[in-house]
């Protein structure tokens, strides 16, 4: 019916997650909207990184996982991959010896390649391909890494701590590739630094202890300089946005 909203690209319904006999999650829930970029934050050790782990079937869960309305809960994460979940882990998952050709290959395993939206997105990496991954700077390395989640057809990408141990001014450089790949795909983004959050999200999901403590617009907390303080233990970062 027109009018009507559109379906979340994402839906996480009480998941429960384990590392080892621990509970890591206790009942997480939330969407992500398509064509959006929602932000995963809180403290450290609130169970980011494990809800993404989750999500994707890389470490043992309950609860339900419903990609644009498909149950993948049960699925093990060869096929969530395959049904177009991609993940950018935080140590990025390039292979530093092999070339940037040769690392976007590798990520094609016979699938149809999205060659020209890479191109259009990275143009940066034409001139790169030749190089050993290893040898490029932390910001060309994450460009390396979305461009691999981005050759072959995902409707959404889980990136873990993309700005984590980077300089201010390669922060900015991978806030404006995170931006142009926003263009080509949804994006739920685990990320620490405030600002960068300010500039891209839409809506934030926040993590305290396994559970979710506030979901709702990004902008709407990040301006409450109280509510975050109290939430996060850090004030907002809208006005030092890269």
């Amino acid at each position: 019916m027109r009018g009507e909203a559109a379906p979340p690209r994402l839906q996480v319904r009480d998941l429960r997650v384990w590392l080892g006999e621990s509970e890591i999650l206790h009942g997480v829930g939330f969407s992500v909207a398509a064509g959006s970029i929602t932000a995963l934050i809180g403290r450290n050790g609130a169970g980011k990184t494990t809800t993404l782990r989750g999500i994707i079937g890389l470490a043992r869960r309950r609860g339900q996982v419903v990609l644009d309305g498909e149950d993948v809960s049960t699925q093990p994460t060869h096929l969530v991959v395959r049904r177009g979940v991609g993940y950018v882990p935080e140590d990025r998952g390039i292979f530093s010896r092999l070339t940037v050709e040769e690392n976007l290959r590798l990520a094609v395993r016979g699938r149809e390649p999205q060659l020209r939206l890479v191109d259009e997105l990275f143009p940066d990496l034409r001139r790169l391909r030749h190089l050993r991954a290893g040898t490029l700077s932390g910001g060309q390395q994450q460009m390396l890494a979305l461009a691999r989640a981005l050759v072959i057809r995902n409707r959404l990408l889980l990136v873990d701590e993309p700005t984590k141990g980077l300089a201010p001014r390669v922060v900015a450089e991978v806030v404006e590739v995170l931006e142009k790949t926003a263009t080509a795909t949804t994006l739920l983004l685990v990320e620490q630094n405030l600002p960068v959050v300010s500039r891209l999200a839409r809506e934030v999901v926040v993590l305290a202890e396994g559970r979710v403590s506030y979901t709702g617009p990004a902008a709407d907390l990040l301006s409450d300089p109280v509510r975050t303080r109290a939430l996060l233990g850090v004030a907002g970062g809208r006005e030092t946005a890269p």
